[in-house]
């Protein structure tokens, strides 16, 4: 027959003893149910010592000789107010049958009630040998009734942000190169190959005006499927006696949709050859009217071939300050 030999709070006294002796010469098995946040070292009467973790029941064969056991804090758990803090120590003698599984979860170290346990922070999040779709991150704010939360996520990679009452949002800060490899990376994920259509990439070059300005050049959007550039012109004049030709970092391989606000005098070139950009002059019901020219100037629309580089005229009597469009792919 068990007998309950010990009740304390390892919380009271940083040590403390307490008796075998309802065990025959010491013999037997202990079993401490540690329902507190600390956890503790044993000192048998033989001299072995053990620990009985926190928020565990744990199983202990004493061989004797009979005596007292004595218990010291090892460790305590970050905790928020834990529901309980007490230890039971039960005495099974020789050859009777202890019930249970042991070491054993104590279910009080979830909140009354069944919540979830309360943690402050954490290093590292592992979970590992579970079966797939386990969750292991859940959230849900007072009053929400929404059966996912307004964040879950499992092991086998599903996140969810937002709910039916609460609208999921990501915000993502920091220096600009370092949000763009940010973007990337969540396009590479969402990508079912892992070779997406668009790539959002930093970098960017820079032209200065023979004459006078810049021409800044952005490639935000670089891939087999999509690629945009934007040059953008700050007082940008050549009028010098040389064309300034500024290479695209990726080049476009097919058709290009060219919009432009007040942009320099220029040309769209492959191989260092002038290509003929078709520009729209008109509009109709019917369809628009165009003409092919291999300059291109400001505040005009059109579409031309591949290219590799962007080429600014020579001669340019007037600075400029607008904005050229490159959509293609």
């Amino acid at each position: 027959m068990s007998d309950l030999i010990a009740t304390f709070d390892p919380a009271l006294a940083a040590s403390g003893t307490f008796k075998v002796r309802y065990l025959s010469n010491g013999i037997g098995t202990l079993v401490v149910h540690n329902d507190s946040a600390r956890t503790l070292q044993l000192i048998f009467p033989d001299g072995n010592t053990d620990v009985a973790p926190a928020w565990l029941s744990s199983k202990f064969y004493v061989t004797g000789p009979g005596g007292d056991v004595t218990w010291k804090q090892h460790s305590t758990v970050n905790n928020q107010a834990p529901d309980l803090s007490q230890v039971d120590v039960v005495a099974y003698r020789k050859n009777e049958p202890v019930p249970g599984v042991y070491p054993a979860a104590l279910t009080r170290q979830t909140k009354s009630g069944g919540g979830n346990v309360s943690s402050t922070s954490t290093l590292t999040l592992n979970n590992t040998g579970k079966a797939a779709n386990t969750n292991i991150i859940f959230a849900e704010p007072t009053g929400d009734n929404s059966a996912g939360g307004a964040i879950s996520a499992d092991n086998a990679g599903t996140m969810t942000l937002g709910d039916a009452t609460y609208g999921g949002f990501l915000t993502i800060q920091g220096p600009g190169s370092a949000n763009i490899q940010m973007i990337q990376n969540l396009i590479q994920m969402v990508s079912a190959t892992g070779n997406p259509d668009v790539t959002i990439e930093p970098g960017n070059t820079i032209v200065n005006g023979a004459t006078s300005g810049t021409a800044t050049m952005y490639e935000i959007l670089r891939g087999p499927g999509l690629r945009v550039v934007i040059v953008l012109f700050n007082n940008f004049q050549n009028n010098s006696g040389a064309a300034q030709a500024q290479a695209l970092l990726t080049s476009f391989n097919g058709s290009v949709l060219i919009w432009a606000s007040n942009v320099p005098n220029l040309q769209l070139t492959l191989g260092g050859v002038a290509q003929t950009i078709q520009i729209l002059t008109a509009l109709a019901v019917g369809g628009g009217t165009i003409t092919g020219t291999t300059n291109f100037k400001g505040h005009s629309l059109g579409e031309v071939g591949p290219v590799d580089t962007v080429s600014y005229s020579a001669g340019d009597g007037s600075a400029h300050t607008g904005m050229l469009l490159l959509i293609g792919s």
